[in-house]
């Protein structure tokens, strides 16, 4: 299949038997069954997998002197923009895909 539609550039054949992970074949499961629940669950998962990781992350750099401007812009940038990013690209690729 060919993702034209969605902007993705035309990038040749693959060969048979390339692993697309666990995510094409449940989303193809779910189509079949007309049901997203397991799919949604997988994508949550792994989202929120990556998130607490990331949290952890920034819990560990929350303790800065609040008179240092660039810990505090550091701080800053280990969540603003990643979760903005992550939401803006979830509603994105939802949108598109369906």
């Amino acid at each position: 299949m060919h993702r034209e539609g969605e902007g993705a550039p035309y990038t040749g054949l693959k060969p048979a038997g390339l692993d697309w992970g666990p995510v094409v074949p449940k989303a193809e499961r779910a189509s079949a069954k007309e049901d997203p629940k397991q799919v949604i669950q997988l994508l949550t998962h792994a989202i929120e997998e990556e998130l607490q990781k990331r949290f952890k992350q920034v819990m560990v750099k929350k303790k800065y002197d609040v008179n240092d401007v660039d810990a505090a812009r550091a701080h800053q940038k280990l969540y603003e923009p990643p979760v903005q990013t992550l939401f803006t690209s979830a509603q994105t690729s939802v949108r598109s895909f369906f």
